[in-house]
């Protein structure tokens, strides 16, 4: 069975990364410097994030998939 999520785009500027994974911008960042979102690549400089590396990240996070969930 294939994923039913389907990435819109794959290309995320800073606050379109941080409402992607349903934080602020400064907490995004904060997630940054802590390394524990990806850093951002630079094309012509524009600053952008790649979903499949925030999707990865997101789930390292939140610790899905380990049963784990303090909701």
């Amino acid at each position: 069975m294939s994923d039913p999520f389907i990435l819109q785009q794959i290309g995320y500027r800073k606050p379109d990364a941080a409402k992607f994974v349903g934080v602020s911008p400064s907490k995004f960042m904060q997630l940054v410097k802590d390394k524990r979102m990806p850093e951002p690549s630079q094309v012509d400089g524009c600053v952008i994030w790649d979903g499949r590396e925030l999707i990865a990240a997101f789930d390292a996070l939140t610790g899905k998939g380990d049963g784990n969930w303090n909701i």
